[in-house]
């Protein structure tokens, strides 16, 4: 299986992409790769990087010429994933397209290889409780999923994520009227995603496979592929921990005592705290 990513800025890469690159060498090596499209990186970083790991990584350069506004972000990372997709990626491989502020904890691959999907999805499949509130529906009360891990197989999916992109880019310029006004709460990705999916009124169904312009698309829980909130204990049966992001800025050093004092401290439990810097290097 390949991982895919992006990242851009050091900062994000120090605290975030090391430790996301460093979990899968540890718990999920055998016969996969990671495949790393990075802007705004500095040379040393990569190459330190590529010492430590070697041919387990693949780093592609590309230029952040969106801008840096959170939705270009996204733009980028959705041509990263359809540019793999179509370039890179080989026949019927499997691939997980992931943000890079994740920790995989356990392998994955044997549970999806014999799934028949072209595109698989994590959803929320039961109430999910944050500081925040629950997080597992849309504002209609719609479940919803998270953009945050997305399985693909083989080549055909990239038209998928081209016309994602374009979406991405138009919406955000025109502050669209369905997605823009959510997207603090909900995410450009994942609003995006279920508009195409679902139409406007984001009536979701995951109770079966459904089928996007000759794609398949299956679901599966975000509880084991895409524990998304950084909060009190790691589910024993979770593979891919989702961290904050956000994060970034309250954590230079691995320091506890340092994290546990901000004002944001109820986002991190220090269960997940240590689970992060047992893989930080």
């Amino acid at each position: 299986m390949n991982y895919v990513t992006y990242v851009s800025g050091d900062e994000y890469f120090e605290n975030y992409c090391k430790t996301f690159i460093n979990s899968i060498h540890t718990n999920d090596k055998e016969q996969n790769k990671i495949f790393i499209y990075y802007a705004d990186v500095s040379l040393e970083r990569i190459e330190k990087t590529i010492d430590r790991f070697k041919d387990f990584l693949t780093f592609i350069s590309i230029q952040d010429f969106f801008g840096k506004e959170f939705w270009s972000k996204m733009v980028i990372q959705t041509y990263c994933f359809a540019h793999f997709l179509e370039n890179i990626a080989k026949k019927e491989e499997l691939n997980c397209l992931i943000d890079c502020d994740t920790i995989v904890l356990k392998k994955t691959k044997e549970d999806l290889i014999d799934h028949n999907f072209d595109i698989a999805l994590t959803v929320y499949d039961q109430p999910h409780k944050t500081p925040y509130g629950d997080v597992s529906s849309f504002p209609n009360g719609g479940q919803r999923f998270n953009a945050g891990v997305i399985f693909t197989k083989g080549r055909k999916p990239a038209s998928f994520f081209y016309e994602l992109a374009g979406r991405l880019i138009f919406y955000s310029l025109t502050r669209n009227e369905l997605v823009y006004p959510n997207s603090a709460l909900l995410g450009p990705q994942q609003t995006t995603i279920g508009i195409m999916l679902f139409g406007k009124n984001l009536e979701t169904d995951f109770n079966s496979s459904i089928n996007y312009n000759d794609l398949k698309f299956k679901f599966l829980p975000c509880r084991i592929y895409n524990e998304t909130e950084s909060i009190g204990n790691i589910p024993e049966d979770v593979k891919i921990l989702h961290l904050k992001g956000g994060w970034r800025n309250l954590i230079p050093d691995p320091d506890w005592e340092s994290v546990k004092n901000t004002s944001r401290r109820k986002e991190w439990s220090e269960k997940i705290y240590n689970k992060w810097k047992k893989y930080r290097w």
